[in-house]
């Protein structure tokens, strides 16, 4: 048997195993392990971010060292305007619980803030030492309440991991797989346009000269406390029960065992530490099987094998666990049927060997019985007929066919019923639904309803009532204020939106040569004439008319008054002398 699919055999069937080493949930978000060379450092996260498959080192931070695991990230203890690793996220952490994580090492106490990582778009959420932190340790603070972790910014090596669980409000610090703080949170709102920095923050000092980072992970959820202990040392011993046909690969791919035994290899993980696998290995023999066949006039073995006639085979197989399974074929040879079937159709009947027929009769079909073989049906077929009919409806609005379907625009539809027979009936409907136009076209103090050919009430929006002269399609206001028209056409309505009209004032002569500027304005408006006004009286109204502001006796060529305190709208200005009535729109922005 071919050596390659048994160990693919092998690997689908282990039992009792124990891959923690192996297994370990990676960070969704971002998780790097600086053990590569250069600027660029992998994202190893299971579903990074768009953008971030790739991070870069900008300035003077390295990738070498000694890490928890290989290598680590570097620091220059310059600004991290220049010297930081550009992740290229984009924050968020927004109504998800989260994990984060690093390991540090050669953090010195100083009177300078080294930030470790942070984005000043995300509320300026960062984690740093020193200063309002205290020398030797970590403080996490931005849009949450300050979580710090006392002894994790040492000399020494050390494992910070910090947990928000929307399940508990709070934010959990452990300091080498210990639990060392918590601090309740209200919901957390973090969100950048980034970048999100990994050893430095905003422009501030990055991470320390000298100063190490190693395994940084963002998750998008609250590991558990197993989980953060397993962060801590990342050396794995593990035990890896293997069931398989005549030999197995070893783990880490350089032998292969051909005998049942216990044995000891070390695999390296993603993060560069080793996984120490212990594997209890059983090597299988190959079984034996017996297979009861019942087909028609011929039958391929499992082998290949073509046979015509009933007896007992003989072939080999692989069995479930991949080894040589002997089987021994009990084969049965059947004959074929014959049956009669009487059909009611409509229109036309496709037979069971896809024969079509339009018309009653008796036919004859050609399938496979039950057996498997050869199966001659006798078909009585009665065929009846479908049927059609049109239908024309007017509806206001909506019309609902006779399948419940609401229709609300003209046109032709169909819909499939069922008639006396048992058959389709096709009903075709012609709607017509009176389309009103409710547009209306705006002069002065008069307007038009842009719906031509229909019947029309003009009304005050303020008050409901009927306008006087309101039944055509044009009208003008005698008082101003907002106005619309009801408008029913071939029996169905609709309302044009409110218009604001200046009135008329029923015959009193118009203002000549007067002018309002700014118009639109925000504060100060001015009226200008050409000739001085005489003894007028100036009044600003609402456009239900409530007077705003008054002033009499003016006079002069110019009045100007101040709409700052009014809010953004639509206002009536009027100015009356005993010349003539000047009246307009203001809108004020």
């Amino acid at each position: 048997m071919n050596k390659r699919m048994l160990r693919m055999i092998a690997l689908l069937v282990l039992t009792g195993t124990s891959m923690t080493g192996w297994t370990q949930a990676l960070p969704e978000i971002l998780y790097y392990n600086f053990n590569g060379t250069g600027t660029a450092i992998p994202n190893l996260a299971s579903n990074p971010p768009a953008g971030t498959d790739t991070a870069f080192i900008v300035g003077n931070p390295t990738q070498g060292n000694t890490g928890q695991c290989g290598g680590a990230l570097v620091g220059s203890g310059l600004t991290s305007g220049t010297d930081y690793v550009n992740t290229g996220w984009a924050t968020s952490l927004t109504g998800t619980s989260w994990t984060i994580s690093f390991w540090a090492s050669n953090i010195q106490p100083s009177s300078t803030l080294y930030y470790i990582f942070g984005d000043n778009t995300a509320g300026s959420l960062r984690c740093f030492t020193n200063g309002v932190a205290g020398p030797n340790n970590w403080i996490l603070r931005g849009p949450v309440a300050d979580v710090s972790v006392p002894g994790g910014a040492v000399a020494g090596p050390t494992m910070t991991t910090f947990v928000y669980d929307t399940a508990t409000s709070d934010i959990k610090a452990y300091l080498n797989g210990v639990l060392v703080n918590t601090v309740a949170q209200n919901p957390l709102t973090i969100n950048g346009t980034g970048p999100f920095k990994v050893g430095g923050y905003a422009t501030s000092t990055g991470l320390s000269a000298g100063g190490l980072m190693d395994e940084f992970r963002i998750y998008n959820r609250a590991l558990s406390e197993a989980e953060i202990l397993d962060l801590v040392d990342l050396t794995r011993y593990d035990t890896l029960s293997v069931v398989t046909c005549d030999e197995y690969l070893s783990p880490d791919g350089t032998q292969l065992w051909t005998t049942s035994g216990t044995y000891t290899d070390t695999v390296a993980s993603l993060s560069g530490c080793d996984s120490v696998v212990t594997v209890n290995l059983t090597i299988l023999n190959s079984s034996a099987n017996a297979l009861t066949v019942s087909v028609c006039d011929s039958y391929t073995s499992p082998g290949g094998t073509i046979l015509t006639t009933s007896g007992t085979f003989t072939d080999t197989l692989v069995n479930s666990l991949g080894c040589d399974s002997l089987v021994a074929v009990n084969l049965t040879i059947n004959v074929s049927t014959t049956s009669t079937l009487d059909v009611e159709a409509c229109d036309s009947y496709t037979a069971p060997d896809g024969a079509v027929y339009t018309a009653s009769g008796a036919y004859t079909a050609m399938i496979t019985n039950v057996a498997g073989c050869d199966s001659t049906i006798s078909l009585n077929l009665s065929v009846s007929n479908s049927s059609a009919d049109t239908v024309d409806i007017t509806a206001c609005d909506a019309y609902v066919t006779p399948l419940g379907d609401v229709l609300t625009t003209s046109g032709v539809y169909t819909e499939i019923l069922v008639n006396t027979s048992g058959c389709d009936s096709v009903l075709t409907i012609f709607l017509t639904i009176p389309e009103i136009i409710t547009t209306v076209t705006q002069n002065g103090s008069s307007v038009t309803a842009d719906q031509a050919d229909a019947t029309y009430q003009w009304f005050n929006c303020a008050t409901g009532a009927a306008a006087p002269d309101g039944s055509g399609r044009t009208f003008t206001a005698s008082a101003s204020g907002s106005y619309a028209a009801a408008i029913t056409l071939n029996g169905c309505q609709d309302t044009t939106d409110c218009v604001a009209l200046i009135g008329t004032g029923l015959g009193t002569p118009v203002l000549e040569g007067v002018r309002l500027y700014p118009n639109p304005g925000q504060d100060l408006i001015t009226l200008s004439s050409e000739a001085p006004f005489r003894a007028a009286d100036f009044r600003l109204m609402s456009l239900t008319g409530q007077v705003l502001y008054a002033e009499t006796a003016v006079a002069g060529t110019e009045f100007t008054f101040d709409i700052s305190s009014l809010p953004a709208g639509i206002y009536l200005v009027e100015l009356r002398q005993a010349a003539g009535t000047f009246r307009t729109q203001l809108i004020k922005r």
